[in-house]
């Protein structure tokens, strides 16, 4: 790759070489000469190697700060930074949910123009309260987008501040006493996130990556503009300390730092902030676990229980012939034994299940009834009862039980009579309904569908407004989707052209003449007055 020179002693020193390829692994050792013409030199070093990561295939953005809690001044410059996947140019908005379209319209940069997604950070002079939407407060966000597509977009993940100057807020002290060692580690869990305003010499932490999963892991350390804080982190379970770690990345003051490894097993994996000498500020550290199968949680043991047949006839003093069977079917889980029990057959009924009462489905068990010269004759509902492994099912066997001499009905003719019964009621229930929809078109009345939209809405919100939102559109003829209540990429582009074909009415009123996707208060008044309920 390179050579050294015009030095004695060498602890540290860096070599550029070209552009690395993705997802190849690289090899390298070194040694020491004498002079430049590589002679005299030493024997070569151990090979040491690393991997380059996946080459980025989806295109992601992800706000690092401001993330929320954050009480920002006007007249102050903050630094609004973000990381992003496979993104050319973004653009960053300023966003209140109290006020309509306040993340569709651009408070940050006041150009307008898109910037370079690798800078990833920009350094916002904070203009008075009066400029922002809804003039100061504490429900602010920061939304940042792809400035090709602005669904690939992220928001901060709590509200933030931004107050008038002058105005008296606490004083800002990080934490430099908590996870000051490998033992005391700050738990990130299996869940990742952001710890924001730590400033100690040297600070630890640690995530876990399940049992069962493959993961890959990324740890980002973002110090404010007047910081230097370096990164170190293990990949293995080794512990990891500032002369004991396998990768580092120390960038300089104010600059970020990130270390990241793709397909890590199941473990628990460590980092460490380290605080270069003459910092006075602070830092926060965010760790995300990505590309993460999911572990299917153990199938809980359940089954079903049938009879067949399910009804039968039985002259007093006799024996059901043939006896119906039982059915019980595993359905999920490792089997567990079931016991079956009876209830609601007529005194003089004695009910017994053979070769016994209890089985582990999947199983059969013949249920034997027999009755006595005094059975009260009628039609009886029995309830049959299976309980084991912490679930209770239940059938109906419905049983008739006849004078001697008295012939039943056959179980065939017993069930064409049923099944024919509950198709008349399914075309009485059809004809009712016709007739009322009969009745209502005569009388000239509205579509019966009709929805009174009340909330802001947009991409990537879900619910029952959601799918009011795509019943709308369908009947505007313009969302061909599936009304499945997520707010999709076919629902983002319906609404871009239901804005559209009503653009007078919608986009007029904030001077714009190309649909947003963003559902607010003027599409929402359009919305009501087409489809709301009167």
């Amino acid at each position: 790759i390179g050579t050294i020179t015009g030095t004695t002693t060498v602890s540290q020193a860096t070599i550029t070489s070209g552009l690395l390829a993705y997802n190849t692994t690289y090899y390298w050792k070194v040694r020491a000469c004498a002079d430049t013409a590589l002679q005299n030199c030493s024997p070569w070093s151990t090979e040491w190697s690393f991997k380059t990561p996946l080459a980025p295939t989806t295109k992601q953005i992800t706000v690092i700060s401001p993330n929320g809690g954050e009480v920002w001044v006007s007249g102050e410059t903050r630094r609004i930074s973000w990381s992003s996947v496979g993104v050319d140019y973004v653009q960053i908005y300023i966003y209140n949910p109290t006020i309509s379209g306040s993340g569709s319209t651009n408070y940050i940069i006041t150009s307008g123009a898109p910037i370079s997604a690798a800078i990833a950070y920009y350094d916002w002079v904070i203009p008075s309260v009066s400029q922002l939407p809804g003039g100061g407060g504490s429900t602010y966000k920061i939304r940042i987008f792809d400035n090709s597509n602005p669904t690939i977009e992220d928001y901060s993940n709590n509200y933030f501040s931004i107050v008038a100057a002058g105005t008296t807020t606490p004083p800002t002290t990080c934490d430099s006493t908590s996870f000051t060692s490998y033992s005391t580690s700050y738990d990130f869990k299996s869940t990742g996130g952001t710890i924001s305003n730590v400033c100690g010499t040297e600070q630890y932490y640690k995530i876990t990556i399940p049992t069962g999963q493959t993961c890959d892991l990324k740890w980002t350390l973002l110090p404010d503009s007047n910081s230097d804080y370096d990164l170190y982190t293990r990949w293995d379970t080794g512990t990891l300390a500032r002369t004991s770690y396998q990768e580092r990345s120390i960038n300089g003051k104010g600059l970020k730092d990130e270390l990241s490894k793709t397909g890590l097993s199941a473990g628990t994996y460590y980092a460490m902030a380290y605080k270069e000498t003459g910092t006075t500020g602070s830092y926060s550290i965010t760790v995300s676990l990505t590309n993460c199968p999911a572990v299917t949680p153990p199938t809980a043991f359940d089954f079903s229980l049938s009879m067949n047949p399910s009804s039968g006839s039985v002259a007093q003093g006799s024996t059901l012939s043939p006896a119906p069977v039982a059915t019980l079917t595993l359905t999920s889980g490792t089997t567990q034994p079931v016991s079956l029990t009876t209830s609601g057959q007529p005194s003089g009924t004695t009910i017994t299940f053979s070769p016994d009462s209890s089985c582990s489905p999947t199983c059969n068990r013949t249920m034997n009834i027999s009755t006595s010269s005094v059975t009260p004759t009628g039609t009886y509902s029995i309830t049959i009862t299976a309980t084991g492994g912490g679930k209770t099912k239940t059938t109906n066997y419905t049983l008739t039980v006849t004078s001697v001499g008295v012939t039943p009905p056959t179980t065939d003719t017993q069930a064409l009579i049923t099944q024919l019964q509950a198709q008349i009621n399914q075309i009485l229930v059809q004809i009712a309904q016709l007739q009322a929809e009969l009745a209502r078109l005569k009388a000239g009345q509205p579509s019966i569908w009709c929805y009174n939209f009340k909330f802001n809405l947009r991409y990537k919100d879900t619910g029952d407004e959601v799918r009011a939102l795509q019943t709308a559109l369908q009947k505007e003829g313009i969302f061909k989707g599936t009304i499945d209540s997520s707010f999709g990429i076919e629902t983002l582009e319906a609404v871009i052209t239901f804005q559209e074909k009503y653009s007078t009415e919608i986009l007029a009123p904030w001077q714009l003449n190309r649909g947003t996707g963003f559902v607010g208060s003027t599409t929402i008044k359009k919305l009501n007055q087409l489809y709301g309920c009167k």
